[in-house]
């Protein structure tokens, strides 16, 4: 029955290293975890600076589309000025235009057709041929004053149409910094749920490991406590037992219990 219980000591205490390398493993598989862990904090980081340049680049685009947004205001402000003063420059010279569509249907309503006989003309159209030339002349001189104000017109045109081109482009600029904005704001949204769950998972590491560190301590301090004499299970005391069997099995059960409930889940 002696040799029995001698026994029991002697494995108990065999246990022990299995139980401080099975703490090593734990503690060598966390650390691994946990630079794992870091490196991907690492690579966070470079896809941050991507995220933030991205974030830049769209506030570029956003403030260059309202400084060309102003400028385009106010040339469309100097197009409606010039517009309007050309439209009165127009309207400057339409009395003298009704004036003279007035004078050639007057003049076309009443025709004149000179008697002519052997060459020689009665001289009875002189008016009517007077008030043609009269007519060219005043049609000659509205044509020289509209010809500038028609050169305008087609400049203008040419004009409008790289305005509305210039506003198109500019609108598409803000529309693509709208798709571009929630595109960001869903990628940032995704980038920092997995930040928030790296991070988690530093923290834990790094507090599992602390533990277990502790643990480790605690246990080295233990086991420098039990009396170098357990390495000799053949000691006998006076009384003819193994003197150890009580201090042993108290050395056991105490650095036994460091490892209770510390199982790396």
């Amino acid at each position: 029955m002696k040799r029995y219980a001698l026994l029991a000591v002697i494995l108990a205490i065999a246990v022990l290293p299995a139980m401080a390398q099975n703490l090593d493993e734990q503690i060598a598989s966390a650390q691994k975890d946990l630079a794992n862990r870091l490196q991907t904090r690492d690579q966070q980081l470079k896809e941050w600076a991507g995220l933030k340049q991205k974030k830049d680049d769209i506030d570029f685009a956003w403030a260059a589309a309202q400084k060309q947004e102003g400028v385009l205001l106010k040339e469309v402000d100097d197009f409606k000025m010039r517009k309007d003063a050309l439209s009165a420059r127009y309207d400057a010279l339409k009395p003298q235009l009704d004036s003279y569509n007035a004078a050639v249907t007057a003049h076309n309503d009443h025709q004149c057709t000179e008697k002519c006989s052997n060459g020689s003309c009665d001289g009875s159209c002189a008016w009517y041929n007077a008030e043609k030339q009269r007519l060219d002349s005043q049609k000659a001189s509205l044509e020289a004053a509209y010809a500038p104000l028609d050169a305008q017109t087609e400049k203008m045109k040419t004009e409008f149409q790289q305005l509305q081109t210039n506003a198109g482009l500019i609108e598409q600029i803000k529309q693509n910094v709208y798709n571009d904005t929630q595109t960001w704001a869903a990628n940032i949204k995704g980038f920092k749920a997995r930040v928030d769950e790296n991070e988690g998972q530093i923290d834990s590491l790094t507090k599992l490991i602390a533990r277990l560190l502790e643990l480790k301590t605690k246990y080295e301090t233990c086991v420098r406590a039990i009396p170098p004499e357990c390495d000799r299970p053949d000691v006998i005391g006076p009384d003819g037992k193994p003197i150890l069997n009580t201090h042993c099995e108290q050395a056991k059960a105490q650095c036994s219990t460091l490892f209770d409930g510390n199982r790396v889940q």
